[in-house]
């Protein structure tokens, strides 16, 4: 499990939140998200990720951090812990409030009944729990896993961010390597 807090300007709109909730409920969600905010405005952001159904974790987290304007999930919401129908259902609940979330490999697991092409040597665990989470959770929520975009774009003072759960090239199997290009 990760958090960090970030904090800087963020030029923010109401209209986009709105347009991404509507995608998400007509399902015509692009897989990459373009945030470019208007009128500046300072923002603190709390950025989680891997949280794999430890709901324990993150409620310690959000304990912890409670002076935060957005959050923005980075995937891995489910699989490996035992409690992914709270840990869905807390993200269902604070997208609806605006949170970004996005889709990590384990969330794109389950919600296709695929392999989540990690590591070999969580392959077992990860199957396992892959099953678990997909009788554990409804409909709705499988759903919201499936329609997570893979990455959002954002501009901050001028300058063009990406987050995702993998890696720019392969936001869902690709782990970075700092001797990459």
């Amino acid at each position: 499990f990760k958090a960090l807090i970030l904090q800087g300007r963020i030029l923010m709109t109401t209209r986009l939140f709105l347009s991404l909730r509507t995608a998400l409920l007509h399902k015509e969600i692009q897989r990459s998200l373009l945030l470019d905010f208007q009128p500046y405005q300072m923002m603190k952001v709390l950025i989680v990720s891997d949280i794999h159904a430890n709901w324990t974790a993150l409620r310690t987290v959000l304990a912890a951090e409670q002076d935060y304007d957005n959050i923005l999930c980075l995937g891995d919401l489910v699989d490996y812990g035992p409690q992914p129908f709270e840990c869905v259902g807390w993200a269902v609940a604070k997208f609806q409030e605006g949170g970004w979330f996005l889709q990590g490999n384990h969330d794109w697991s389950v919600a296709h009944n695929a392999d989540a092409r990690c590591s070999i040597h969580y392959a077992r665990l990860a199957e396992a729990t892959r099953k678990f989470t997909r009788r554990v959770l409804d409909h709705r929520a499988m759903v919201f896993l499936s329609e997570l975009p893979l990455r959002l774009e954002l501009s901050l003072d001028g300058k063009r961010c990406v987050a995702c759960h993998g890696t720019p090239r392969d936001p869902l199997f690709r782990y970075f390597n700092y001797d990459d290009p």
